[in-house]
């Protein structure tokens, strides 16, 4: 089938022989979604900062067995100057520069992106970012297996009791550590709030439901359970102090915007310091965003090669009339 590697040498053996790209139009399925994973990208959410005791402390992974999977310390900021992409800890560089910008805050979306904006940034345009005039919280129904105290590793599930004591805040990032394309096309991870973080997101039911789940899983034939090991409490509080909203801020650079690799595309911290434990409890859902992140990616990148050959052997004409964008289908 086609794929980033065929495509190009169909289209230089049409060149050689004085065909305009214009004559075809190319269909891929498998190599557009389903010949990628994690590591196409290196993609990796990881924790940088904590407050503990009212101390801040830098959180960092260096594994001496892999450099590759070093990790950024403190909180960041992502800056754009002089036409150059930069993550800085925050405080170390100028404010005005930095890109990411607030989408969603206490169960509430900040920002609405239109596709029509997100594929004017994915072609270099610079598109504003329209915060909303009232910040949305639509009421969408909640599937019992689909809800967010669901949506986590297992092993997750237990975090809460292995933090230092004290812990009152936990930050965490988003990036694509390298990969196949030096250049990163974000995009993903509004759909991501919209489904599964934006309005009441837990209930006492959802509580109850999840805890019964886990009581199988966790269960052994001999010892039982450990009632401690789901942090119902923690649940709790969600659903008495903010009415079932998740106290999370998320801060992001804007869909479509395209970047080298090794920069910081989206973090994360708690809100509320009862809530400490929730910040990489959601890393199970959110570091999904590889995958619509990663296709957006590679299709960029066809889409240039396509671009390039079409300007290549005569046919200008295509783009004036937006004919490009149907040069590549998704089967």
């Amino acid at each position: 089938g086609i794929d980033i590697n065929s495509l190009e040498k169909v289209l230089k053996a049409m060149k050689k022989a004085n065909w305009a790209a214009d004559n075809l139009a190319f269909g891929s399925g498998g190599a557009l979604l389903q010949k990628l994973h994690r590591d196409t990208q290196k993609c990796a959410f990881k924790c940088s900062y904590a407050v503990v005791n009212g101390k801040g402390v830098d959180v960092v992974k260096d594994p001496i067995t892999d450099p590759g999977k070093k990790s950024k310390k403190g909180k960041l900021a992502l800056e754009f100057k002089d036409d150059t992409w930069t993550t800085v800890e925050e405080g170390n560089g100028d404010a005005a520069f930095d890109q990411l910008v607030e989408v969603f805050c206490d169960g509430r979306l900040v920002v609405d992106e239109t596709f029509e904006r997100v594929r004017k940034r994915s072609e270099g345009a610079s598109e504003p970012v329209v915060p909303l005039k009232s910040p949305s919280m639509p009421k969408l129904p909640l599937d019992p297996f689909g809800s967010i105290l669901m949506c986590s590793d297992s092993y997750k599930v237990t975090h809460h009791l292995q933090y230092p004591p004290g812990t009152e805040t936990i930050y965490s990032y988003f990036e694509s550590r390298g990969g196949a394309y030096e250049e990163v096309c974000f995009f993903g991870l509004q759909y991501f709030l919209k489904r599964y973080l934006v309005g009441k997101r837990v209930t006492n039911e959802l509580i109850n439901l999840a805890e019964a789940c886990f009581k199988q899983h966790f269960s052994h034939p001999a010892w039982g359970y450990d009632e401690k090991l789901f942090n119902r409490a923690g649940w709790e509080h969600i659903v008495k102090t903010h009415d079932g909203r998740l106290p999370i801020s998320i801060k992001a650079v804007p869909e479509g915007t395209v970047l080298p690799y090794k920069n910081v595309l989206f973090t994360m911290e708690n809100t509320d310091p009862a809530c400490f434990w929730l910040t990489n409890y959601l890393e199970t859902l959110l570091v999904q965003v590889w995958y619509p992140t990663t296709v957006c990616t590679q299709s960029r990148a066809q889409k240039k090669i396509i671009k390039r050959f079409l300007k290549d052997t005569g046919c200008d004409d295509v783009f004036e009339d937006r004919l490009d964008l149907f040069k590549l289908h998704d089967f």
